[in-house]
């Protein structure tokens, strides 16, 4: 995840959401592996935040014609993003 701002974001988890939006069910832990910053001024960096998140193998299938939605939570931001189908398949591609 790229972002601006004055500090990292520190995900800590993330809820992936349903085929209506809801994103309160189906918690995952995240897992930080490296927070790079850049391009800084006196008060906000461009951030570069990856993290890996332990999806099954079921549950990306399940999501590889609509994509995966999920909610990243941290202590003062929550952010949508989705994974596109084209994404996922591809994923699913280099791991097989």
């Amino acid at each position: 995840i790229s972002h601006n701002s004055r500090n990292e974001r520190k995900y800590s988890s993330a809820n992936l959401c349903d085929d209506w939006g809801r994103c309160e069910t189906h918690m995952q832990d995240i897992s930080v592996s490296s927070t790079n910053f850049y391009n800084c001024s006196s008060n906000r960096c461009d951030y570069t935040e990856v993290f890996e998140l332990d999806i099954s193998d079921k549950l990306l299938r399940d999501s590889i014609s609509k994509g995966l939605t999920m909610k990243l939570i941290s202590k003062k931001e929550t952010d949508n993003i989705k994974l596109p189908a084209a994404y996922l398949m591809g994923y699913l591609k280099i791991v097989k």
